[in-house]
């Protein structure tokens, strides 16, 4: 139970950090709120960074785009927390606009896998054509072409379901599980790359295989997520696994 209350805590602070957000916006001085979130985008915790960037999504999401808005969310981009440039692309993903579009293909070059991802899937829901010819660029590049592919693979593109067929054969635990969603390897294939990255030293591949793991609605995954959010290392990564149980609990509970 205490273990349970070490993760659950976090979750709750942050929770109350994005709502507090949306209270600021509604009830004071515009100027004042946006100097507020300004300040909170300074945070030296890259969790209230992170939080503070979905945020400002959220609210240029419901409501006409605040230069202020898309001006802080470019700060996110350029954080050193591979986490908030992350949310800062998830933002972007929610503001169809130009600049948007142009920040989401800047996000294609990103460093880290995640960035890369949340940048290439998005993109088809823009400018289809344009979107179209750059991540088909995107697959002749190393480091753009696994992320290019899964957005393209979804759309069914011959020559990404290529790439993901010779990355689900092949030895790269992140690839191999971006592959195998795309491709619908059924539940009991998928389950044992999920415990490969699970049992891998790589805290990139085990991140990415929780958060797979909530896109398939399965129960199969619940037993394996309990011991990550019991056992592993790393407290981000416990908690990812907790946050993925409620997901996929409140999932099954709706299929019932």
């Amino acid at each position: 139970m205490k273990k349970f209350v070490k993760i659950l805590l976090p979750l709750l602070f942050l929770s109350i950090i994005a709502f507090w957000v949306y209270l600021k916006i509604i009830t004071t001085p515009e100027k004042l709120a946006w100097d507020t979130i300004a300040r909170l985008l300074c945070d030296d915790d890259p969790e209230i960074r992170s939080e503070i960037a979905l945020a400002i999504g959220r609210l240029e999401e419901v409501s006409p785009p605040d230069k202020r808005g898309i001006l802080l969310l470019k700060k996110a981009f350029s954080d050193p927390d591979e986490k908030v440039r992350k949310c800062a692309v998830i933002a972007f993903s929610k503001i169809y606009t130009p600049e948007s579009f142009s920040f989401l293909q800047k996000g294609l070059n990103d460093p880290d896998w995640g960035v890369r991802l949340c940048s290439a899937i998005p993109l088809l829901g823009f400018d289809s054509q344009s979107a179209f010819h750059t991540l088909r660029q995107a697959l002749s590049d190393s480091q753009s072409a696994l992320s290019a592919a899964v957005a393209l693979g979804r759309f069914g593109d011959p020559v990404a379901l290529r790439i993901l067929q010779d990355k689900l054969d092949g030895s790269d635990i992140i690839a191999k599980i971006s592959a195998g969603e795309v491709l619908s390897a059924t539940d009991d294939e998928f389950l044992s790359v999920i415990k490969q990255a699970i049992e891998s030293p790589d805290e990139q591949a085990r991140v990415h295989a929780i958060e797979t793991a909530s896109t398939r609605k399965s129960a199969s995954f619940i037993p394996i997520l309990l011991e990550i959010a019991m056992e592993d290392k790393d407290p981000e990564i416990r908690q990812k696994a907790i946050e993925t149980l409620i997901k996929l609990k409140t999932q099954n509970s709706k299929l019932k």
